[in-house]
C-alpha cells in the first residue's frame, strides 16, 4: 500500500522525528518476500515453534474492501503489532 499510494513525507529527512510503525510494515513485507511465506506462517515456523511458544500467534488482519483508500487500510497489514503471546511464551523468547 505504501508503494502504491506513496504518501508524502511529513518533513525533510533528518530535520524532525515522528514515530510511526511503517518500518515494521516494510520489515514484514521483506520477510514475506525473502522467505516466500506469509508473515504469520514465517513467525510460527521460525520463531514460535522452535522456541516452544505454543500460545503465541500473529492475528490475521481484517479483510477490507480493496476499493477503500484511507488510513483504515493499514488495519489489513502485518508487522506493526497484532502478535499475541503469554508471559510464559515471552519468557521463553527472552531466554534466547
Amino acid at each position: 500500500m505504501i508503494a502504491n499510494y506513496q504518501p508524502r513525507p511529513i518533513s525533510t529527512p533528518g530535520t524532525a522525528f515522528f514515530y510511526n510503525n511503517d518500518n515494521y510494515l516494510l520489515l514484514a513485507s521483506v520477510i514475506e518476500i525473502a522467505s516466500g511465506n506469509p508473515y504469520p506462517e514465517f513467525m510460527k515456523k521460525n520463531i514460535f515453534e522452535p522456541l516452544g511458544m505454543w500460545s503465541s500467534h500473529v492475528k490475521e488482519p481484517k479483510k477490507l474492501d480493496s476499493d477503500q483508500v484511507n488510513t483504515s487500510n493499514f488495519l489489513a497489514t502485518y508487522g506493526e503489532g497484532e502478535i499475541f503471546s503469554t508471559a510464559q511464551d515471552l519468557f521463553l523468547f527472552d531466554q534466547v
